[in-house]
């Protein structure tokens, strides 16, 4: 058995070392007999030496300290005076330790020998580990040392831990400058600055990291500031209480950059495949130049042999700044007498220039104000041709890259070919313009035959169709103003018939005279319809603006229409605010579009329906409402309600008649107010809901009188008036009405009759038809005007004429006329006509 450190170091000392220390005990309790530290028993430290002799020697001096300490046990425990003689309690107590001491000694002694020898494996096993481990690190940093890639190891706080050689030679910083600094402020660039500290943290806080022990590719800072592709491998390192990441980083920049010109080698090619026009291809293959080899900028000169110089149609850049400063101020033509340009007359090859910002080159000044201190030109050729030049720059001194001089060489020479090709297929563009030319003019007239033909068939369809579509309309036109016409006439016709039988009671009378009146009224609505409709086509439609009180003029509307509303029992009801205020506007035309709402409500309302007519203002306007709760209208037929001759209904077993103009004409007027109007409806059955808005005014109203309550039966007394009207009956009554209103009326049937009496008993008024067999009227107020005064060349003259249009009545104004009245006209207003212009009305 191998002797321990303790059996190599102890010696014979070992086994003195017990009895010494039981005869300085023995000496310690003599002399501390009489003290208070007087110790009558020894086992207890003798136990004690014991255990530790054995612990420190092993059994064999143990049992002789315990053989040495059982002596004096026995000496100290015998009867004093009487040396070794013993009582019996303390003999079984001497027996007991006797016994007991060799048993400790024993026992701690082999219990040490057993430690030593576990210690002793555990030491050695040790000691070949760390020898080992020194082999291992010696292992590793010849490997680490002796790689191809930079290693590069940090700690939690990104501090570098280890940089080995090739990581010296790769980002230019030797071990010394490295180790202890932090790895960003090397070789990390700083726009990655966050991403490295947020993916340190968020390993440190959750054991994750998105780039462990994966092969990414990253850029890294080189000493000088250059940036370097770099593939990276990182992973953590665990050394007991500390953490490490080592990463290995390859240098892929000189890769990269033969695949970035391997990459414009084939875009090139396929941008010069895909396009046929120098005018797309030129900057697309700039720009590639450009962001594939990391130049600033690139031009494309072009050669002019008849005037030995270069031009420069396309200039592309990265910093489009620079670009606007070379496309304004490159000179127009360049000299192939003048620096590069010469060379490249000489030269079939790339030339590289390095400091031309201390050169003296053409556009000198441009060069430098760029900043650009490098220049790569190449001359393009086809076979012996000069072609052109391209022409690099780059904002560094760079050294010459014999690879991208022969990238360069290579596509010129492509780029020549492909400029050859597109001239040559220009020229051949150009010679078979003139006989596409020739066929083109030969076909040309065919074409155009041809599509005159076509569009002619078009043309007659269309025509046809419309012709179609608008028979059709003049058909249901026409068959509603049959129906609309024909109807009040029949009924006209029948009570006519009833007026001349001698039986009839005064009650059948007054009915069949009412009769006749209100579809007269109906007539004359109908055909003003038509007119107007008629007017607001053409643009001729003549409003009589003045200021109006909707408050005075909706009652009017509401009693005209309350004798129809109530033969159908309907119950009409107002709110009329009065302090809305005033608007400007015809009073006549206004009154129609009450009507025309009013009467339409009425006829689609059933018997003792309601219909309730409002004026409120709302802001700058006044809004005027009629609702009903009649037949409704249908949601599709809404956008159509404002329509001419559109009708919900146009069957002929429709319930309700008309001609669908009374709402065009409606909306039409309020327009012309400046106005507008809306319809709503719920639908059918469920009523409907017409709102017209007007336009307040500043202005301020006259007050007025009601004129259809004015009482005319002596408005004409004592003025003598001619009446002139080839029809008989139209003559009659218009001389009964005036007549009724106090006036002394002669009869004309005819111009040159009216002439005559005119000139013989020299009328206050003449009242004269326009159309008239032989002299209508116009002759007849010609021959009137060119009378003498005194004959009666200035009677005044008041034409009543069914020619209702505008220009009829500017023409009998300008002829001599000083009124138009349109037939149908009532007496009244027949009567307030002649008063006003004979001075004895006035209109309020």
């Amino acid at each position: 058995m191998k002797k321990t450190y303790f059996s190599r170091h102890q010696g014979p000392f070992i086994y003195f070392l017990g009895p010494s220390l039981i005869v300085v005990t023995i000496l310690l309790m003599f002399f501390l007999r009489n003290t208070a530290f007087y110790l009558p028993n020894p086992i207890a430290p003798l136990t004690l030496i014991i255990i530790f002799t054995a612990t420190l020697g092993g059994y064999k001096p143990g049992l002789l300290t315990a053989a040495f300490a059982a002596i004096c046990l026995a000496y100290n425990l015998s009867i004093p005076g009487q040396h070794f003689a013993y009582h019996p309690m303390e003999l079984r107590r001497l027996i007991a330790w006797c016994i007991s001491y060799p048993i400790i000694a024993l026992v701690v002694g082999l219990l040490k020998n057993r430690s030593e020898f576990l210690l002793e494996q555990e030491l050695e096993r040790r000691i070949q580990q760390e020898e080992d481990l020194r082999a291992s690190e010696v292992r590793m940093r010849a490997i680490i040392d002796s790689a191809y890639d930079a290693f590069v190891a940090i700690d939690k706080n990104s501090k570098i831990q280890e940089w080995n050689p090739q990581a010296e030679r790769t980002f230019g910083w030797t071990r010394e400058e490295a180790l202890g600094r932090a790895l960003i402020d090397l070789i990390v660039p700083e726009k990655f600055h966050q991403a490295h500290h947020v993916g340190l943290t968020r390993y440190l806080a959750t054991g994750e990291g998105a780039i462990l022990n994966r092969r990414i590719e990253v850029p890294a800072r080189h000493k000088n500031g250059t940036i370097l592709a770099m593939e990276l491998t990182v992973y953590p390192i665990q050394q007991k209480d500390s953490l490490w990441f080592g990463a290995f980083l390859h240098d892929i920049s000189e890769r990269k950059r033969i695949e970035q010109l391997s990459v414009i080698q084939l875009t090139s090619s396929q941008i010069m495949s895909e396009n046929a026009s120098l005018n797309e291809v030129g900057p697309l293959l700039l720009k590639e130049l450009c962001q594939g080899s990391g130049w600033i900028l690139a031009e494309l000169w072009l050669f002019e042999p008849t005037s030995q110089s270069f031009y420069c149609p396309y200039v592309w850049s990265k910093n489009k700044e620079t670009q606007s400063l070379f496309e304004s101020q490159n000179p127009k033509y360049l000299s192939s007498r003048q620096g590069w340009a010469g060379a490249a007359l000489t030269s079939d090859s790339p030339q590289w220039m390095i400091d031309i910002d201390k050169m003296t080159l053409p556009r000198s000044e441009i060069l430098r104000s760029a900043g650009f201190k490098t220049m790569l030109y190449s001359p393009i050729y086809d076979r012996d041709e000069l072609i052109g030049v391209l022409a690099m720059y780059h904002s560094e001194a760079l050294k010459q890259d014999a690879r991208l001089m022969s990238v360069i060489d290579d596509f010129c020479k492509r780029l020549g070919l492909y400029i050859t090709r597109i001239r040559s297929e220009e020229g051949l563009k150009n010679l078979s313009h003139d006989l596409e030319r020739k066929i083109q003019e030969r076909t040309e007239e065919l074409k155009i035959v041809n599509q005159q033909l076509k569009n002619e068939a078009v043309e007659k369809e269309i025509l046809y169709e419309q012709a179609r579509t608008a028979n059709r309309l003049k058909d249901e036109f026409l068959a509603t103003i049959s129906h609309e016409l024909r109807t009040p006439m029949n009924v006209i016709l029948g009570h006519s018939e009833l007026l001349h039988e001698e039986n009839l009671s005064p009650q059948d009378q007054k009915r069949s005279i009412e009769a006749i009146y209100r579809n007269t009224k109906a007539q004359v609505h109908i055909v003003s319809d038509i007119l107007d409709v008629s007017k607001f086509i053409t643009g001729k439609v003549q409003m009589n603006m003045e200021v109006v009180d909707l408050a005075e003029l909706i009652p009017l509307a509401v009693e005209s229409i309350s004798q129809a509303a109530s033969a159908k029992d309907i119950e009409i009801t107002d709110s009329i605010s009065t302090d809305v205020g005033l608007i400007t506007g015809d009073p006549t035309r206004l009154q129609q579009v009450f009507w025309n709402l009013l009467s339409n409500a009425v006829k689609f309302t059933p018997r003792h329906g309601k219909i309730h007519i409002s004026l409120t203002a709302a802001e700058s306007n006044v809004v005027i409402t009629v609702k009903d709760n009649g037949k409704g209208i249908d949601p599709t037929f809404l956008p159509y309600v404002f329509e001419r001759f559109r009708q919900e209904d146009s069957a002929t077993t429709r319930k309700f008649g008309g001609l669908g103009l009374g709402l065009a004409i409606t909306k039409n007027i309020v327009e012309a107010h400046g106005g507008n109007i809306q319809v709503t409806s719920e639908g059918k059955g469920l009523g409907s809901t017409f709102s017209v808005i007007l336009p307040l005014t500043s202005l301020r109203s006259h007050p007025t009188t009601d004129d259809t309550l004015e009482d005319v039966s002596h408005l004409l007394d004592g003025v003598h008036i001619l009446v002139v009207d080839d029809q008989a009956d139209a003559l009659s009554l218009v001389a009964t009405v005036l007549k009724r209103a106090g006036a002394r009326v002669d009869k004309a049937s005819s111009a040159t009759e009216a002439f005559k009496k005119v000139v013989r008993v020299r009328p206050d008024v003449l009242i004269s038809d326009i159309g008239m067999p032989e002299k209508d009227g116009y002759d007849l107020i010609g021959m009137v005007r060119k009378l003498p005064q005194d004959m009666g060349g200035e009677t005044l003259a008041i034409a009543l004429t069914a020619y209702a249009q505008e220009e009829d009545q500017k023409k009998t104004l300008q002829m001599g006329f000083q009124a138009h009245l349109a037939k149908p006209v009532e007496g009244k207003q027949l009567v307030r006509a002649v008063a006003k212009l004979v001075g004895k009305y006035a209109a309020h």
